[in-house]
């Protein structure tokens, strides 16, 4: 059985993925929090790709959320998914920020 210092030790992290965080509390359980954002025109795009959602359907569940900013300001690191490149860049450099060894 490992602790929790074991994983801190090797610097591991989990990633929880969760479009609520916030409005559900859970990030209350998380020690940092990343937020990815996209433009509301992509997101709906994806969506409607993703799920066959009418736009209707997708604006009615992103207004139960809590908008992008409000959500940056509660957040440690922010990437913004609109380019897939750059995406894999912010990916990256906040990985090494939680993985390099102090």
């Amino acid at each position: 059985s490992r602790g929790l210092g074991d994983v801190y030790k090797r610097q591991e992290y989990i990633v929880y993925e969760n479009a609520i965080l916030f409005e559900s509390g859970s990030n209350l359980f998380c020690d940092l929090v990343i937020t990815v954002f996209a433009d509301q025109n992509t997101k709906i795009k994806r969506v409607i790709t993703r799920d066959k959602s009418t736009k209707k359907e997708i604006l009615d569940r992103m207004n139960n959320q809590s908008n992008d900013t409000k959500k940056m300001l509660q957040s440690n690191y922010i990437i913004s998914n609109n380019n897939l490149e750059k995406t894999k860049l912010q990916v990256h450099r906040i990985h090494n920020i939680l993985t390099q060894i102090s």
